[in-house]
Order: C-alpha cells, then sequence, then structure tokens
C-alpha cells in the first residue's frame, strides 16, 4: 500500500470521530465476563421522553456505533442469545459528543436481566473536538442579567473555559472577535454582516443545550477564526411540559438616591414576560402522536424604557440666539472675540487673519438682525430655553430618554416515520421594531437612529437509516434578516421645514422624515445615518456515516451562500457642520464661536453629500460622493 493511500485512510478514520453538529452518538463495546468481546449483540438505545429508538449491531470486534442522535436522557438495551438482557439507564447524549456506554454481558437466558445506571465520564475520550457542554439544568438555573432586552443566550458562553471578553462578543481560544461559527439546529445563524450580538434565535426557554468548541475540529467545521458555538432547540416530548415567567423592573421598586434633598426616582422600566409549552400532538379521538408527533412553542418578549437622562448640557443663551455675543466669555471672564468674515462689500475675507471686529452698529460682539441667515433663524426658533440662563455651560438638562421593545416566537415540530426515518422542522421570528428618537434638546426632531430589525430562522433537520451500519443525516438551513437604521417613523422632521433648509444644489431628491442636518452650539437638527440592509444566508449539508468493524467514518458536503445587499444613504440629503475658526482670527488665540458662525451660515468646511451605490453579496463597494458648497450669503 502507498503512502498516500495509508494517509487517506487514516484521514477518513479521523473525519469519522466528528458528528452531526447538532445531533450526539453513544457507543462503546460489548464484552462477556471474561472480557472477550460480543460479535452480533443487538444494541437498541431509546429516547425515555420521546420514545425514539435507534439500533445497531456490534461489529466482530464487539464495537457499537449508534450515530445521529438528538440529545436528551436514554436507555441503552443490549441482547444476544445466551445472554441475560443488560440495560443501561440515564445515559445523557449532548450535542456534538460521543457518550462511551460499554456493556459486560453475564450468561444466563435472554429474559433475565442486568440494569445498570450510567456514569458520566470525567472526560471525553472520543475524538478531537475540545469543547464544553453547557446542559438545560445550567441554562434554566442560572440567572441572566436583564438590561433592556431579551434574554441573551450567548451570555452563558463566557462561563466555558478558554472563552474571554464581553457576553455579546466574546473571544474562544484566542479566536478573533466576531469570528465564531454560530449553529443552530445544525445550520449557520450568524450574519453576513457581522455575527448577532445576542443571537436571539430561538428564546433561551425554547434552548435545550449548547456546547462550545474551542479548537481540534472534525472535519465539518473549521470556516471560522474564533471556534463554533452548537445551540440545540427543546423537543416536544410524551409528556406535556410548560414553563412561564416574567421580570418586571421598575422605579418603584428601587432605593432613592444619596442626596441632601429628596429627590425623585430615575424612571427604569423593564417588563419581560415569556414561556413555553411542548408535548405530543394529540387530538382526542382523531390524532394520537405520542412516541411519533411533538411540538414544542417557546415566546419572549421584551419592552424597556429609562427615563430622562441626567446629563447637563449647554444650550445656546436667549442672547446669542438674536446675535448678541458679549456674554460669550472665557473661564477667566475675559470676552471672546469674534471676528467678521465678510467685508464691507458682501465678499468672503479669504485670510481670517486680516478679519475685523465682528459688531452691530459699533457695538463688538453683535450680530446685526438683517445679517443672520434665515435657515439659521428657522432652525434657532426650534430652541428651548436654558434651565439656568446664568450659566454660559451645562445650563441645560438633557430631555432625552431611551425605549425599547422587542419579541421572540419560535415552535419547533418532530415526526417519526419509522424506526429508520425521522424529520424535525424549526421556525423562529424574531422582531424588533425602531422606536422613537428623543433629542436631548426639547423641541427638536431626533438625531440618532435607532434600527428596526427582524430576522428569520428555517430549519430542516432530516434523519434516515439506509442499513444498521449505514446513515445519512440531512440538514437545511434558511436565514433572512432586514435591518433599517433610522427609518422615517423615529426622527419626525417636518418636511415642510426640511424643504426650507434643504440644502442647495443638492441632486438627491428630499423625502418625508429627513433634512439636510445641521450642528452647532451642542444642537444638532437632523440625522447623518440611514441604512437598509437586507440579507440571506442558505446552506444544505448532507452527511452520512458508514459503520465497519471498529471504525466509523462519516463523509459529506456543505453549501453555504450569503448574499448581503446595504443601501446606505449616510449624509445623502447633506451635513453641514460649524466651528469657531468660522468667526475666529488664525493668528488670535481663543477667538471665534461656533453658534456665532451658524448664525452667519460660515460652515467649517463645504457641506458634504454622499449619493449611494447599493452593495451586494458582502462586498464593500465604495459610494460616490460629491461635495457642493454653498455660496455665502449676500
Amino acid at each position: 500500500m502507498s503512502m498516500r493511500s495509508r494517509f487517506l485512510i487514516v484521514l477518513l478514520v479521523l473525519a469519522g470521530l466528528g458528528l452531526a453538529q447538532d445531533r450526539g452518538t453513544i457507543r462503546g463495546v460489548v464484552t462477556d465476563a471474561s472480557g472477550a468481546t460480543v460479535p452480533d449483540a443487538v444494541v437498541t438505545v431509546r429516547n425515555v421522553n420521546t420514545g425514539l429508538t435507534q439500533s445497531s449491531k456490534t461489529s466482530s470486534e464487539g464495537v457499537y456505533n449508534v450515530l445521529y442522535l438528538p440529545t436528551g436522557d436514554y436507555t441503552v438495551t443490549t441482547e444476544k442469545t445466551g445472554f441475560r438482557k443488560a440495560e443501561t439507564s440515564g445515559v445523557a447524549v449532548h450535542v456534538a459528543t460521543v457518550s462511551t456506554i460499554d456493556v459486560v454481558l453475564a450468561v444466563g437466558a435472554v429474559d433475565q436481566s442486568v440494569e445498570v445506571t450510567a456514569a458520566s465520564p470525567l472526560l471525553e475520550v472520543q475524538g478531537t473536538n475540545l469543547g464544553k457542554v453547557i446542559p438545560k439544568n445550567a441554562i434554566r438555573d442560572l440567572p441572566l442579567f436583564i438590561s433592556g432586552g431579551l434574554r441573551a443566550n450567548l451570555a452563558f458562553v463566557v462561563l466555558t473555559p478558554g472563552v474571554i471578553g464581553a457576553a455579546n462578543n466574546p473571544r474562544i481560544a484566542g479566536g478573533l472577535l466576531d469570528g465564531q461559527s454560530e449553529q443552530l439546529d445544525g445550520a449557520e445563524s450568524n450574519s453576513e454582516r457581522r455575527n448577532d450580538p445576542a443571537m436571539n434565535g430561538v428564546s433561551v426557554e425554547g434552548m435545550e443545550e449548547f456546547k462550545v468548541q474551542n479548537s481540534s475540529y472534525s472535519a465539518e467545521f473549521g470556516r471560522t477564526s474564533n471556534g463554533v458555538i452548537n445551540w440545540v432547540s427543546k423537543s416536544g416530548t410524551n409528556m406535556i411540559h410548560g414553563s412561564a415567567f416574567m421580570f418586571n423592573r421598575n422605579e418603584a421598586f428601587n432605593a432613592r438616591g444619596f442626596t441632601t434633598a429628596a429627590s425623585k426616582r430615575p424612571i427604569v422600566r423593564q417588563w419581560n414576560p415569556g414561556g413555553s409549552v411542548g408535548g405530543p400532538i394529540y387530538i382526542p379521538k382523531v390524532y394520537d402522536g405520542r412516541n411519533k408527533a411533538f411540538f414544542f412553542f417557546a415566546y419572549e418578549r421584551s419592552s424597556n424604557r429609562n427615563g430622562q437622562s441626567t446629563s447637563l448640557v449647554t444650550a445656546p443663551l436667549d442672547e446669542f440666539k438674536v446675535g448678541d455675543f458679549r456674554k460669550l466669555v472665557d473661564s477667566t471672564g475675559k470676552m471672546v472675540a469674534l471676528y467678521d468674515p465678510i467685508d464691507a462689500a458682501g465678499n468672503v475675507i479669504p485670510n481670517s487673519a486680516d478679519r475685523p471686529i465682528l459688531q452691530c452698529n459699533g457695538v463688538a460682539n453683535v450680530i446685526c438682525p438683517n445679517r443672520i441667515d434665515a435657515t439659521a433663524k428657522l432652525l434657532v426658533g426650534m430652541l428651548p430655553h436654558p434651565d439656568n440662563p446664568n450659566l454660559l455651560t451645562a445650563n441645560y438638562r438633557s430631555r432625552s430618554y431611551s425605549t425599547s421593545k422587542s419579541y421572540l416566537p419560535s415552535i419547533k415540530f418532530d415526526y417519526v416515520f419509522s424506526e429508520k426515518h425521522r424529520i424535525n422542522y424549526l421556525y423562529s421570528y424574531f422582531r424588533s421594531p425602531a422606536t422613537l428618537s428623543i433629542n436631548q434638546f426639547e423641541g427638536l426632531p431626533g438625531s440618532g437612529f435607532p434600527s428596526d430589525s427582524t430576522t428569520v430562522y428555517h430549519r430542516l433537520n432530516d434523519d434516515y437509516v439506509i442499513r444498521p451500519n449505514l446513515l445519512n443525516h440531512l440538514t437545511i438551513g434558511f436565514n433572512k434578516r432586514n435591518v433599517l437604521e433610522a427609518p422615517e417613523s423615529v426622527n419626525k422632521f417636518p418636511f415642510d421645514l426640511a424643504q426650507q433648509i434643504y440644502l442647495k444644489g443638492n441632486p438627491n431628491q428630499l423625502i418625508s422624515g429627513v433634512s439636510t442636518v445641521y450642528g452647532a452650539g451642542g444642537a444638532t437638527w437632523g440625522n447623518t445615518v440611514f441604512t437598509d440592509s437586507r440579507s440571506r444566508t442558505t446552506s444544505v449539508k448532507e452527511q452520512m456515516a458508514w459503520i465497519k468493524g471498529r471504525h466509523s467514518v462519516k463523509f459529506g458536503m456543505e453549501y453555504l451562500a450569503g448574499i448581503y445587499r446595504r443601501l446606505s444613504n449616510n449624509n445623502t440629503w447633506g451635513n453641514v457642520s460649524f466651528s469657531a475658526a468660522g468667526t475666529g482670527n488664525s493668528n488670535i488665540a481663543n477667538t471665534g464661536n461656533d453658534f456665532a458662525s451658524f448664525l452667519l451660515l460660515r460652515p467649517a468646511a463645504a457641506a458634504s453629500v454622499t449619493r449611494t451605490i447599493p452593495l451586494f453579496t458582502g462586498l464593500t463597494m465604495p459610494g460616490t460622493c460629491r461635495t457642493i458648497s454653498r455660496p455665502p450669503p449676500n
């Protein structure tokens, strides 16, 4: 035999140690009391909750393998003529894990039996997959931190060895951030752009268990730079089981702050109800699905509101709004001088060092009312009064607050055609609608970009035993994600006002809910970010396992296609910013003011406008950018 042939055989044998990504295996050796192997013994495994059975025969070396088993608790029964029947209970099958159950048969009649309770092994000795399983009891019993959204499945990942970093972006065994493969019921579930920071494919209530694999992956893995996380969703059983929960946070339950005077409790309100129910599909006198047809439904939702921010921000003084900057002083109380960027003839002074003191009728640091730009007048009229007009800075308490909503239903069906053929299907739907963006200044439209997110998962798994030593496992997965940043409903910019302040010369058509963005004096009118990201992933995995003697060989293929399209309308309707340089003198330190530059509409640089090109298949294509300079006012 050539060296190449030997090498290929070694690879095939090593591949056989791998597992279906959402399944487990029971294997072992059957011997008699003397230690001699027992060939042709019938080994039957049975899921104690669903009645699922699968059989295998021992090889000439006494080895048996039962592959592609759903996670759960099993009983292993071994029979051979001339020996007592051996029954091993309490066998746990975990995702992507091999459970080794060696059986010793005693001489006797088959109708006699020996019962044994399986012990959990201290170390997994089968295969090279290094990882840690987090079982359902840990998922059920361990506390989860609730902070404004659904409970996150990824929060458990940091409990496993070799994982560091934040729960929403872990680093596994020194891998790259955002690089993990996230498998849900055997198919890839991470997004085409970046990984979901919470992995909300199924509610925590609907998650059976998961395994974090950090190195030495079997052949079907490896398309990752940060480990593999394998989640398995719950299935129904022969008994109806359900759960219900409700988490409620409210400021009424909180202690007051440590203040010298009585204070109000800040608003913190979160409502997080949910539950699950699963069992056999049973319609009295019509259909009895016990041991055959099952369902499992899980649901969770969350609504959250945080109260008004406690931050102090700077609101322009009422005098500043009408062009009177005589109260503009530095930390020493010295007036900050303003310089006029326009000469007496109405022309722009090219060298800021040549600018004269800005004045109106001989009064320094005052802009004459007729020189205040019409656009600035419209926008300034929306600004509130400072809470404390005696302060130049930190004179206004931010009025912003945040809200969020999300919900996640999922349902899974299992159907057993026969002992040789079974199938299951999972559907889940995550929805998080965008909520209103609240500006820090009361009366101004929101300037943020809350996201409107929808994610749908489909999973289909089919298992077929062609013959006892030849098994087939098929997984089909489909994911769809739509993420819109700052949809029309979240900022509420008045369309008639947007038309009046729209940047002249902008080739992009103005649409409802948006405007040209202006920013000065700590205030922002409008929002620069508007994106529409839509993606989908299709995966097909076909695996076949062949058992021969002491060896099990697995081979198969995977088709994985991700399509990503992103429309980035950032700065599409124009972005105009202002700085102190617009009314400053380059030869004199600490001069000028951005709000004064805004009143004269002298931007810090030419206003920018971006025209977008849709991005497909995850390839980054730069949009064309056109710069438009607004002419100075006459």
